[in-house]
């Protein structure tokens, strides 16, 4: 018997010990911030854990696995309190649409530190695990069909594993890694027979490692746990030659950390047990395929048996975790342009051996885990906050056209764009610059503040120096208001498009607005008309006012500066 950081494990060793847990299982440029991803808006705390009810078991050490149809699909785990052994094989299915939870066909074998991965067909392969009731590990695999609610048997591993990972590579097969002390075999799981078979050995043998899938289809199996410490290894699988080689291991060894591919290619490493498994780590390190690795921020909290989650943002959420000392409900974000961290809202209970799931609506899914030595039926849901760009040409020829890219504007778009004519006369009727209408799928969630249009305006024509002007913005929903703000008696513009004048407009929304990004579209317009005062008369001011002007320009280029909607970032 030995007691892994506080957790407990046993096994017998022939050639290296076989581990099972008894304690546990394992151009215009408008930006527009709105939570449901992973931003802030300046001040204000990043995102909000809300309750998403409870599953019928409590389980840690569990699997989540989202289906094509949109569920969540929780298999095994045990819930076993304070060493007791309890074993799991039933499963049941969260409907993010409905918040429910309800229970499904039952594994044919109870498992935890098992692995679960969604198949092409839409079927489930769960293998491996440990059977905590006999402390063994398990070499059966089995199959979820989501359409029957049942599981089969197929095709047993040729190494009984646990902690394992299984990857999910380009070409339809599943590459299990590690899992078996003293055994650095790797097998392929080919789902149109239903058979195993060993392919190229890793090094090192491991387990609790990470296994990533790179863009070019390779991967990238870090760290672990070998012969009671944590190893400082990184390797890389090639499918195409079905061999391994070291991928810069010029790394920290740990174990229990996490592995994100982020948006830009990199894999993203953080935390972990450290290489004597007596303390947890704070450090995070990125690996570039191209370049190898490179330390970045750390994190607040050292932590282990956490999970980190990529936000539709870019960013990381990582919540949860231990460091036997302190187990932790506490959340951070990763900013990966920064290199930097965040705490974010903490989750509603301490938990660690759960799990994190990014929903197809934005937000996260946490199930399980332990808390202290009891695990936990309760789930709950991060909503984050999103930044949301716009990006449009505003040219004369399609005066709303909105490019949803990151182009800034060239010489061959527009760099302004004007308004008509404005007239005091007849109600100095507001006259509209343009609109910008957000159409990409954005993630549900709450608008209950909005930060400032900064503009960047000029005059239309030189002969209406002196005039003074008012600039308004309106924010709708699916055409209906939903904010708006105004600034007046705006003094000192110019013709000169390097002297341009900032102009800050605050919205204020008439009430909090919720958002669906599948069926809702938000729309910025901008107007503008004779300066008033607050009473409506006209504002005079030196050199007089106008009564009528050939209108206000907007500048969208770098060298009159690009006006932005909510340009606030951490």
């Amino acid at each position: 018997m030995q007691i892994v950081s506080g957790r407990q494990f046993v096994g017998t060793q022939t050639g290296g010990p076989v581990m099972s847990r008894t304690l546990t299982g394992l151009s215009l440029l408008l930006i527009l911030l709105l939570p449901c991803t992973g931003s802030t808006l300046a001040q204000a705390e990043a995102g909000t854990w809300s309750s998403a009810g409870s599953m019928h078991d409590p389980r840690e050490g569990h699997t989540a696995t989202l289906l094509s149809n949109g569920k969540l699909l929780i298999a095994g785990g045990s819930a076993g309190e304070n060493g007791n052994s309890l074993g799991l094989a039933s499963a049941e299915l969260y409907d993010p649409a409905t918040g429910a939870w309800t229970l499904t066909g039952s594994m044919t074998t109870a498992r935890v530190g098992h692995t679960a991965t969604l198949l092409p067909s839409g079927e489930v392969l769960v293998t491996g695990g440990i059977d905590v009731d006999q402390q063994i590990p398990l070499e059966s695999a089995e199959l979820y069909d989501p359409t029957t609610g049942s599981w089969t048997a197929t095709g047993s591993l040729n190494i009984a594993r646990q902690l394992h990972t299984a990857t999910l590579l380009p070409g339809g097969k599943i590459l299990v890694v590690g899992g078996s002390f003293g055994d650095p075999s790797a097998e392929l799981y080919d789902p149109a027979t239903g058979t195993w078979t060993l392919t190229g050995s890793v090094t090192i043998a491991r387990v609790e490692h990470t296994a990533t899938l790179l863009a070019s289809g390779k991967v990238l199996v870090v760290g672990g746990t070998s012969f009671g410490g944590s190893v400082a290894s990184a390797e890389l699988y090639d499918p195409g030659t079905g061999t391994w080689a070291l991928a810069d291991s010029n790394i920290t060894a740990r174990a229990t950390h996490t592995a994100t591919l982020l948006a830009g290619g990199e894999v993203f490493v953080a935390g972990g047990l450290s290489p004597s498994r007596d303390s947890a780590l704070s450090s995070a390190e990125l690996y570039e395929p191209a370049n190898g690795w490179r330390l970045t921020g750390s994190m607040v909290d050292a932590r282990f048996y956490h999970t980190a989650t990529l936000l539709p943002s870019g960013e990381v959420l990582v919540a949860g975790g231990t460091n036997n000392a302190v187990d932790f409900a506490s959340a951070e974000l990763y900013n990966p342009a920064t290199g930097t961290w965040q705490s974010t809202a903490p989750m509603l209970s301490v938990r660690w051996l759960h799990t994190a799931s990014l929903l197809p609506d934005g937000r996260v899914l946490v199930t399980g885990g332990m808390e202290g030595g009891s695990p936990l039926a309760s789930a709950e849901l991060y909503t984050g906050w999103a930044a949301l760009f716009l990006h449009g040409s505003a040219s004369n020829a399609n005066p709303n056209t909105l490019y949803l890219d990151d182009i800034a504007p060239t010489a061959a778009t527009a760099k302004y764009k004007d308004s008509a004519g404005v007239h005091f006369a007849a109600g100095n009727p507001w006259v509209t610059i343009g609109t910008w209408a957000a159409q990409p799928a954005l993630t549900a969630g709450l608008l209950p503040t909005l930060s400032g249009l900064h503009a960047w305006v000029g005059l239309k024509n030189s002969d209406d120096i002196g005039t003074k002007f008012d600039l308004r913005a309106e924010l709708s929903k699916n055409g209906i208001p939903v904010a708006s703000g105004a600034a007046r008696c705006l003094t000192d513009i110019t013709r000169n498009a390097a002297l341009a004048k900032e102009v800050t407009v605050l919205l204020d929304p008439f009430q909090s607005v919720e958002f669906n990004g599948t069926t809702d579209t938000l729309s910025l317009k901008l107007l503008t008309r004779i300066g008033t005062n607050p009473d409506d008369t006209k504002c005079i001011g030196s050199g007089g006012s106008h009564n009528n002007a050939a209108g206000l320009r907007l500048y969208f280029d770098g060298v009159s500066n690009s006006s932005q909607f909510g340009a606030v970032t951490p």
